[in-house]
């Protein structure tokens, strides 16, 4: 079948076509191509966009080490309008600093959410875990892992609503810096 890449690919404004033409080109944007073999993407792939370098750091972490070496060079944190709906809470950063992992949000609002947090120390595999529910998050979240060997990171995932919001291992700025 011949596809209208034309309109699977549109960019511009729809503003000003008339309402059969938008929802037409709507649909054609929404189109999914089904292929019966894998295909190599990498090669034509120029960028993949994240909102922050925490979404940046999970999509490494959960990559292969195939998929990993072909987009790491090619990973874009985008903060400006217009490519993600920048209105919602989204985790901007987090950093492990003597023993305290901190969170930055963005986008701060008054919504109660449901937090499992999960700390495993890669030096002796020593774990912590810890569940909130209806939860106001702050801009600066702070979780305090003292009882843990940080020498060799931690192993933190950190989940809204049941969704893997950060999932990497982590080093103490402090060590790093020596």
């Amino acid at each position: 079948p011949n596809l209208e890449w034309n309109y699977i690919y549109h960019r511009n404004s729809l503003f000003g076509f008339l309402p059969e033409s938008v929802r037409h080109i709507v649909y054609c944007r929404n189109a999914e191509v089904l292929i019966k073999n894998e295909i190599n993407i990498y090669n034509f792939l120029r960028w993949v966009c994240v909102k922050s370098e925490a979404d940046k750091e999970t999509l490494l972490f959960l990559s292969s080490n195939e998929t990993r070496d072909k987009i790491k060079n090619k990973i874009k944190v985008f903060t400006q309008d217009g490519l993600f709906h920048n209105r919602q809470l989204y985790l901007n950063e987090v950093r492990l600093n003597r023993n305290i992992i901190n969170m930055n949000f963005i986008n701060i609002n008054d919504k109660k959410f449901s937090l499992d947090v999960k700390a495993t120390s890669i030096a002796d595999s020593k774990m912590i875990e810890g569940h909130t529910i209806d939860y106001k998050i702050t801009s600066n979240l702070t979780w305090d892992i003292n009882n843990l060997n940080t020498s060799k990171g931690v192993h933190f995932i950190f989940k809204i609503d049941g969704n893997i919001i950060y999932n990497n291992i982590i080093f103490d700025i402090n060590e790093i810096l020596i």
